[in-house]
């Protein structure tokens, strides 16, 4: 039986995580710990869905699952940075007149920047012991995956949207 990862069910799992047991006063740390990968991969997979519909809108719904397996988190996150100024590509690259008009779009700044501080904050939450997590901040990443989410909806099938999907695919042609 194929089950197929959704980005609603990684929110809820994520939602539910952050929540104390019944009965115990706060969350468990490892709890808030997964909550906060579950609200990164809830983004990732979102993110890597909506860029394989748009790289292959008429193919199959097996075909487009088995396209997200190629996107690296990596790649996503250095496109991310090229949008907000953390990393660029080669003074060179074909990339900088596709990025540029990208910029005045709040929405997928928006979105850029929620990736890389829910990435930043998943590797935090996997590797770092001594990484404090409460559960306001838990769920605060929570909202901000749910926003970056509802983000990469509006930009499915725009101009913006198009245009960063592409970079993400070339991203390794585009360095």
């Amino acid at each position: 039986m194929r089950r197929e990862i959704q980005p609603p069910r990684l929110l809820l799992q994520a939602s539910e995580l952050a929540r104390p047991p019944h009965g115990a006063k706060q969350a468990r740390n490892t709890d808030l710990r997964r909550a906060v990968s579950a609200a990164y991969y809830a983004v990732f997979h979102s993110l890597t869905a909506s860029a394989a519909a748009h790289l292959l809108p008429n193919g199959s719904h097996e075909n487009r699952l088995r396209l997200t397996r190629s996107f690296d988190h990596g790649a996503v996150a250095e496109v991310c940075g090229w949008l907000i100024g953390t990393s660029g590509p080669r003074s060179s690259s074909p990339a900088r007149p596709i990025i540029q008009p990208l910029l005045a779009n709040t929405r997928l700044m928006n979105m850029a920047d929620a990736f890389l501080m829910l990435q930043e904050q998943r590797h935090k939450a996997d590797y770092d012991h001594l990484a404090p997590f409460s559960q306001t901040l838990v769920l605060s990443h929570i909202s901000d995956a749910k926003l970056a989410i509802a983000n990469i909806r509006q930009l499915c099938g725009s101009q913006d949207g198009q245009a960063f999907f592409v970079l993400v695919a070339m991203h390794r042609a585009l360095r």
